[in-house]
């Protein structure tokens, strides 16, 4: 169990870093910002099974991400 939470912990920090480069943000018209969801949701599980993650791994995080992103004003 403590190598599957220090696994995921770990993922998590290397996909932060991966994608830091990455800008999910718009600011429309009425200069109010718009998050990319899905697509942050994509990258995060791509970026998972690259950091050794399985497949349910990846897309867990990516869906607990998502799920989060969409709580975002």
């Amino acid at each position: 169990m403590k190598k599957k939470i220090f696994s995921i912990v770990a993922v998590v920090l290397f996909v932060g870093a991966s994608l830091s480069a990455k800008n999910y943000t718009v600011i429309n018209e009425s200069n109010s910002v718009e998050i990319d969801c899905d697509q942050l949701a994509h990258d995060i599980d791509d970026a998972a099974e690259e950091a050794g993650a399985t497949k349910q791994e990846a897309y867990e995080l990516s869906e607990a991400i998502y799920q989060l992103c969409l709580l975002l004003p």
